[in-house]
């Protein structure tokens, strides 16, 4: 598979992810954990997805230029 197609079918993965588990239905599934937990766990999952995700990232192509100042941030 192509890096650009794998960089985009991980994304689209962890945007479903992402946006499932902030679901009110989701939460009520996994209403087992504290509130405070259950944010502890979504950040902690959503960091390990997202370093998934930019994994491939650094074999694609630029997607995207910040101009000006902020690039130096990259």
């Amino acid at each position: 598979m192509p890096d650009k197609i794998n960089f985009i079918v991980r994304f689209i993965l962890f945007a479903v992810t992402h946006s499932l588990f902030a679901t009110d239905w989701v939460k009520k599934i996994l209403h087992g954990a504290d509130r405070k937990e259950y944010r502890l766990y979504y950040n902690i999952g959503s960091l390990v997805m997202f370093g998934w995700v930019m994994s491939v990232y650094r074999n694609s192509d630029v997607l995207y230029f910040v101009p000006g100042v902020w690039s130096l941030l990259q």
